[in-house]
């Protein structure tokens, strides 16, 4: 329980700092990039019909880009 209380105090004192690092897209990977893009396209993160979605024209997008129709 001590390590459990000290742990708390530990985040209670670096909450801002935490809250900003998440919010720095240069450390995001490619699964929270992806998930940020769609909610930033409007995409309702909890359908999981619309993510899908989403994640198939992105991908779509990226092959048609490639091959350079």
């Amino acid at each position: 329980m001590r390590k459990a209380s000290r742990l708390a105090k530990t985040v209670k004192e670096i909450d801002s700092q935490i809250v900003k690092n998440a919010s720095d897209s240069s450390g995001w990977g490619f699964a929270k990039s992806m998930l940020m893009g769609a909610k930033k396209a409007g995409v309702d993160l909890e359908n999981e019909n619309e993510v899908n979605k989403f994640i198939f024209f992105n991908n779509l997008k990226k092959l048609l880009k490639f091959w350079k129709w």
